[in-house]
């Protein structure tokens, strides 16, 4: 049985080929439009996935999308009567009459099949179970909104997920969230983890407590919290997610401006004291569900998804709670078409099938020979290396300090380079952060970097001995260590820790262990291989970036490429 899992007209559009329940390959359309978090219909994707699957169209017996209009209608008929407003009604009519037409979307790529519609947190769960390492855990699926659900608090147990409870439209974490992202000052659809990173810059402020308190209520232990929609302007007629406008909507109306008294457009001491209590709320609230959960059964595996699951720094503290805590590598919506297919596969065939491990990359490789043909055409001067000499080239230049772009196999499913689409370099050297974040990756300089480090060396280096593979905990370094590492340790002395083993990531793992041989550092600056991009995902777009970010050293598989006009 094969599955074509899609996540079309929502935000990281997405698909995905699943057969007998194992997946076969995934792609983001981001990976190959090259237009971040795209919201379209995923054309690229789907025939990507058919052509390095050897797939045909007609081998395909169902299409599951992550999404399912007809879901929570009495929910959604209330809040309409209740709050009735033209232009969230025109907004609701246009995603409807989207999701309407993708029959047609289909037809017209001569995929006649028929269409699952899979609820969308109950795809994001799926995604997630089915690619953790429990047999039981509960489960936390939040994010903004789809299908009318903002939450969804679960229970995972004898092969059968259990809903416990669900948290409607607008009450809405991920939208408080995605608000104060904005209210700071950054404006783009996807920015919040800008958020967290500058919430270790703040501190406590009594005063922004009360104002917080005006905009959010934490205090009703029913409901969990609510929002006051009196600060809120596009709660009401926020634009569909399949509108191009989304990314630069507002949350939060002049009323809420007016008590944050946010000024100017720089990074300032209020807006590092904002995100520190954003940050707090948020974990006080994702506590509050955790809580909830555990009163249910006391399971500390807790699995972790929707869009929420990135904010690795309260995964990291939650571990630090002494929860063992699995978020997938694709927790946003990208993953909802792995989590769509996986739950029609569920239904068709009452079975829950693993895939564990099985998700981590797209499964799409590039030959030596793809890869020296686009050298050829660019006429890039190259050495070929076989790997071990490769690799001990590569850890002698890192060590003295020069700077990668670090290309191998397939790339990763899901929003972080897990090392096959990195930018890579020394962690001593405080000066190659400000270095890659100002005049390579040109972004704000108070962004961190991720540590990736050998996995059987983390509880020498980390204060908690932890699995984070997928680089989605933000865990403390060690404090006889922090001024070993200063390029991948945050202000407050954490790193947003990726574990790297043998097993799963060879490559990867052998560079770090040659240069944890030079340098007795088993740790690697890792970042994503892009500049204000989707990452890379051909040979081509590595040698495009390779260019326009000035890295001293590009490695695409077994070829090595200097800068030379550096």
């Amino acid at each position: 049985m094969i599955i074509l899992g899609v996540n079309a007209h929502h935000p990281d559009a997405s698909a995905c080929l699943i057969k007998n329940g194992k997946i076969i390959i995934a792609i983001e359309e981001e990976r190959l439009n090259r237009i971040k978090h795209f919201n379209g219909f995923p054309h690229l994707s789907i025939k990507h996935c058919l052509k390095y699957s050897n797939i045909k169209k007609d081998d395909i017996n169902f299409i599951a999308i992550n999404k399912n209009p007809y879901s929570n209608l009495y929910e959604k008929i209330k809040y309409n009567l209740n709050n009735f407003n033209l232009v969230y009604l025109k907004n609701r009519i246009k995603s409807n009459l989207i999701v309407g037409n993708i029959h047609t979307e289909f037809n017209n790529i001569g995929i006649n099949k028929k269409i699952f519609y899979s609820e969308h947190h109950l795809s994001h769960i799926y995604n997630a179970v089915l690619s953790s390492p429990f047999r039981s855990a509960n489960i936390i699926s939040v994010d903004g909104s789809g299908d009318f659900v903002t939450t969804i608090l679960a229970t995972y147990l004898n092969k059968k997920i259990n809903i416990i409870k669900k948290i409607f439209y607008p009450n809405s974490l991920g939208f408080f969230y995605s608000a104060i992202t904005k209210l700071v000052g950054f404006k783009n659809f996807g920015d919040e983890y800008k958020l967290m990173g500058l919430s270790a810059h703040g501190t406590k402020d009594a005063n922004l407590d009360i104002t917080f308190s005006k905009i959010i209520d934490v205090s009703n232990n029913a409901d969990f919290f609510k929002l006051n929609l009196n600060y809120f302007k596009s709660i009401n007629n926020l634009p569909s997610l399949q509108t191009n406008n989304y990314s630069s909507e507002e949350f939060l109306n002049a009323n809420a401006y007016k008590i944050f008294k946010i000024s100017n457009n720089k990074i300032d001491k209020l807006k590092k004291n904002i995100a520190y209590a954003a940050q707090n709320i948020f974990e006080k609230t994702m506590m509050k569900f955790t809580d909830f959960l555990y009163s249910k059964n006391k399971s500390k595996k807790i699995i972790i998804t929707g869009g929420c699951a990135q904010n690795s720094l309260f995964n990291g503290r939650l571990t630090n709670y002494g929860y063992d805590v699995f978020a997938p590598p694709a927790p946003h919506d990208a993953g909802g078409s792995i989590g769509a297919a996986m739950h029609l596969h569920h239904r068709l065939s009452n079975k829950m099938i693993k895939n564990y491990r099985n998700n981590f990359y797209s499964k799409r490789k590039y030959t030596n020979k793809e890869i020296l043909c686009v050298l050829n055409k660019n006429n890039i001067k190259f050495s070929y290396l076989e790997f071990s000499k490769l690799t001990d080239t590569v850890s002698k230049l890192l060590s003295k300090n020069k700077i990668f772009g670090w290309f191998q196999d397939e790339s990763e499913f899901g929003p972080r380079a897990l090392g096959h689409r990195s930018i890579i370099a020394d962690p001593r050297n405080v000066e190659i952060k400000n270095i890659i974040n100002k005049k390579i990756k040109k972004r704000e300089l108070f962004r961190p970097f991720a540590p990736s480090i050998l996995e059987e060396y983390v509880s020498d280096w980390f204060v908690i001995k932890t699995k984070s593979e997928y680089m989605n905990k933000v865990i403390k370094f060690k404090s006889d260590k922090i001024n070993l590492v200063k390029a991948v340790k945050n202000i407050d002395n954490t790193g947003r820790l990726h574990t790297v083993n043998k097993k799963n990531n060879y490559k990867f793992y052998t560079l770090i262990y040659k240069f944890y041989k030079i340098t007795k550092v088993p740790i690697l600056l890792n970042t994503s291989f892009n500049q204000q991009e989707p990452i890379v995902e051909t040979p081509q777009d590595a040698l495009n970036c390779f260019f326009s970010c000035n890295l001293d050293y590009l490695v695409i598989n077994n070829f090595l490429i200097k800068n030379h006009f550096k």
